[in-house]
């Protein structure tokens, strides 16, 4: 989700990198401290880098907005009962918008499993069955992210309409992470 720098933060940014920052401790099972990284010893330095700079982003505007989001365990995050069920429902939903796609999304590079299924003739049908799963799969996609964002909204409460600049003193020490581009290595 965080492909670039913001032109400010706000609500969405907030959301944008929440989403990030559970695709990360999903990768890492929800390990943190010293199990973080240990599971990291497998990894190339660049995705360590890249990983660790998502949680950093996400932990920055916590700050920024006054808010724990929970992550990786929503049972402990910060507030009463009903604080702490409603960032369970905010990490469910995360989760399966994370999850919502076709069974060609992921690919960087399909070419193998494509002759592999015209070996055995079924890649013009598996290639039209997914692009017409494209649509709902993003229309979900937007519906989800339209429940997630009203979700975090509540969660802020008063601060779900704050607005900062990059350059406000507040928001001197988050660093956005650099965009992945996987050609690039």
């Amino acid at each position: 989700m965080t492909d670039a720098s913001p032109a400010r933060y706000d609500c969405s940014v907030l959301l944008g990198a929440y989403l990030d920052a559970v695709g990360e401790f999903a990768t890492l099972n929800g390990k943190t401290g010293a199990e973080a990284e240990s599971a990291y010893a497998s990894w190339s330095p660049d995705a360590v880098i890249r990983s660790k700079s998502r949680l950093a982003y996400l932990a920055g505007l916590e700050g920024l907005f006054g808010v724990d989001l929970g992550l990786p365990d929503p049972l402990s995050g910060s507030g009463d009962a009903r604080h702490r069920v409603l960032l369970i429902f905010l990490h469910k939903a995360a989760r399966v918008y994370r999850a919502i796609g076709t069974p060609l999304d992921g690919y960087m590079e399909a070419g193998l499993l494509v002759r592999a299924m015209e070996d055995v003739g079924i890649s013009e049908a598996v290639i039209d069955s997914c692009a017409r799963m494209q649509r709902p799969a993003e229309t979900l996609r937007r519906q989800h992210l339209e429940l997630l964002g009203t979700v975090l909204r509540g969660l802020l409460g008063e601060r779900a309409d704050a607005v900062y600049a990059l350059d406000d003193p507040a928001a001197a020490d988050i660093v956005v992470p650099e965009p992945w581009d996987p050609w690039a290595s």
